[in-house]
């Protein structure tokens, strides 16, 4: 099946796209929770059970479960899909749709008869129902006494209500039904990696009334949750702080996305502050247009005016093209640049392309040195002030190209310190690690840095 995130998918749809690809394909949060280093032990050894009770005590506080007995730690809320779907005898199951398609996969796998339905009333028909809540991909929102009616409805004819939470970390939480969970008749799914960036871990949890849990646990068995996703977990779920101020910054990025998108005529028609929802008759053009130029959305085969878009890792990722005086040409068409900054030796020619005007052009001199020599010109204070003035005047409407020789030393030190100057909170260190996984060959002129 078909999932956003797939780089080596890209690279086959879009074989000639300028590397790297911006990754928008996702709903996971570009901006992970701070590494740490892990303790030995939680690599060496099993998992401690005392460790695993300590996550779901913090995971029940967190999410507002009535107790710890009301959830269950497992790797990933995907491997709980199908498990979830067997708690019931094999029936009709309806799923409201459109929606995450995983959901009707694994109710196939549990035996039951599958149908999506489109109206919230239809589901009081179902043996199980399964809604995601906020939706993806378009963000609906079911309110909580809605969910809560439907759950007796079938509670009382020994049914179950499933509801996947995985984007409630940033939804209107009052709507969610973890704290409901104590009546029996209900699961509430969470995912741990799309909000705290941290998806490679695999970490979910699962709620519902004590026995249901306890079912689920005995399906996983001991040491379901591996030890460094446990630490994470303990750490990232009890740092409310982190939480409070990530909710804030999403939704500033939603915002100024919704903007750049409302930019150049695409409305967007929901979503989360995670992702966003676009609906456009031409969706499949602007999917392989932006794809071609090494711009992943996420578009679905079955809903052909459909798009979703996450959030950039930052705007001066996304923003900033680094190459090398072969590739200006190249680099330019496809990026759409209309901002140039060379930095180049003494004697050595650059064309700037007919897009780029004079005014949108700086060359700076200097040859890729550290240290000074005879007859060369040392990068030094009068070129990084040049610099940073060049790209504050720039308004970030479309992206900036900037190039050395080889696109490995210069250019990639000012890069850097571009992004650095237009995002004075960001983590300077963070940045660098961005970086090196974008151009694992970037070679940073220390003397520029």
């Amino acid at each position: 099946m078909d999932h956003g995130g797939s780089l080596g998918r890209a690279r086959a749809l879009f074989p000639n796209a300028l590397l790297p690809f911006v990754d928008l394909s996702t709903g996971i949060n570009p901006h992970s929770y701070p590494l740490f280093d892990l303790p030995a032990t939680s690599l060496s050894r099993l998992p401690e059970a005392a460790r695993t009770r300590e996550l779901t005590e913090i995971a029940a506080s967190a999410y507002g479960a009535p107790s710890p007995a009301n959830i269950v730690a497992a790797p990933g809320t995907q491997i709980l899909l199908p498990r979830v779907a067997s708690l019931i005898t094999p029936g009709r199951a309806l799923v409201l749709g459109p929606t995450y398609a995983e959901h009707a996969r694994a109710a196939v796998i549990a035996g039951h008869q599958v149908a999506e339905v489109g109206d919230f009333a239809d589901l009081a028909d179902a043996d199980l129902a399964i809604i995601v809540n906020p939706n993806n991909p378009d963000g609906r929102v079911i309110a909580r006494d809605r969910l809560l009616a439907l759950a007796a409805g079938l509670r009382a004819k020994g049914g179950l209500l499933v509801v996947d939470e995985a984007f409630m970390d940033v939804g209107p939480r009052e709507h969610s039904l973890c704290g409901d969970v104590g009546q029996g008749g209900v699961v509430v799914l969470r995912s741990f990696g799309k909000f705290f960036g941290l998806a490679g871990l695999r970490l979910g949890f699962a709620l519902s009334d004590a026995v249901t849990v306890e079912r689920l646990e005995t399906q996983f068995g001991p040491w379901a949750v591996a030890g460094p996703a446990l630490e994470y977990g303990i750490r990232a779920l009890a740092d409310i702080g982190w939480q409070d101020a990530m909710r804030t910054a999403l939704a500033d990025e939603s915002a100024r996305l919704d903007a750049l998108f409302g930019r150049f005529g695409i409305p967007v028609m929901g979503g989360t502050t995670l992702f966003r929802f676009l609906r456009l008759p031409h969706a499949a053009d602007l999917f392989a247009t932006l794809g071609g130029r090494g711009i992943l959305l996420r578009h679905f085969a079955d809903r052909p005016d459909v798009l979703r878009a996450g959030l950039p890792g930052s705007e001066e990722e996304t923003m900033i093209h680094v190459c090398s005086l072969a590739k200006i040409e190249e680099t330019v068409a496809r990026s759409g640049a209309d901002r140039m900054l060379s930095l180049l030796a003494a004697g050595t020619a650059v064309v700037r392309p007919a897009s780029i005007s004079k005014e949108n052009h700086l060359h700076l001199v200097m040859h890729d040195i550290a240290a000074a020599q005879d007859g060369m010109t040392m990068p030094g204070e009068e070129h990084v002030r040049n610099l940073l003035d060049f790209a504050r005047r720039w308004d970030r409407a479309r992206p900036m190209l900037v190039h050395c020789y080889a696109g490995i030393s210069r250019s990639t030190a000012s890069a850097y310190i571009i992004a650095a100057a237009l995002a004075p909170k960001r983590d300077e260190a963070e940045l660098a690690r961005t970086l090196r996984a974008l151009s694992p060959s970037a070679t940073p002129n220390p003397r520029l840095i």
